[in-house]
């Protein structure tokens, strides 16, 4: 289910909306266990509604997978969503016949990779792996998932001759491509979706390894890097 945050939500309906696979939360909506006037008389902080459960907010922590400017752009980007997706967890998404020639070259990577090779860096060279998604896929396009969030890891649906696959790849453009707390989650969140919706997943790697830090090993970076292996077992 896609689910699409309209409107001023608070209490224990906000909890209704992460139900759903997806989230979509667009421009000056709310979303929170409890609204500001309850966290400034409870807590004494006094805080704006948008700073408390706004997409800002909701983007950053995984709550919300997408934003939109108003909720016409977030019904757009629903439908967008779900192109990619089948109708229930006993198909496959559907293929489409496309005209872009499978066995077409990519030179995108080849360019990188050698701009790789010539850097003084070499292959430790940083590079958005998303400009290797688009020259493999059908006609460059690509479905990204929580893209605001945990930019170290990409998550996106897109299409192989015609067939949907999903894509998992550090990104050695943030922080190097290591993989820290919300990457796990957000990475695993996704390959479990894949797995219970019949779309095979492409991995692309970088070098990389998981962050490490008092900050990650006080969020659980231990526990949430083995949910992230275990989704890619599963």
């Amino acid at each position: 289910s896609i689910m699409l945050m309209f409107g001023y939500n608070a209490g224990g309906g906000a909890y209704l909306p992460r139900q759903g696979s997806f989230v979509i939360q667009p421009a000056q909506t709310f979303v929170g266990l409890t609204g500001p006037a309850v966290v400034q008389t409870v807590l004494g902080e006094a805080i704006e509604a948008d700073a408390l459960g706004g997409p800002g907010v909701h983007l950053q922590s995984g709550v919300a997978d997408y934003t939109a400017i108003d909720e016409r752009a977030a019904l757009e980007q629903a439908k967008a969503l779900l192109h990619f997706l089948p109708n229930n967890s006993s198909q496959a998404p559907p293929p489409i016949s496309c005209s872009d020639d499978p066995e077409r070259a990519t030179v995108v990577i080849d360019r990188v990779l050698q701009q790789a090779i010539d850097s003084p860096t070499g292959f430790q060279t940083p590079f958005d792996v998303r400009l290797l998604i688009q020259d493999m896929v059908d006609w460059g396009h690509y479905f990204e998932v929580q893209p605001e969030r945990a930019e170290n890891i990409v998550c996106c649906f897109a299409r192989m001759a015609g067939k949907v696959v999903g894509f998992c790849a550090n990104n050695s453009a943030h922080a190097s491509g290591q993989i820290d707390w919300d990457g796990a989650n957000k990475a695993t969140r996704f390959l479990r979706f894949c797995n219970v919706y019949n779309i095979g997943v492409v991995f692309l790697e970088d070098t990389t390894g998981f962050l490490p830090g008092s900050v990650q090993e006080q969020r659980g970076i231990i526990q949430a890097g083995r949910a992230l292996l275990d989704g890619i077992v599963d």
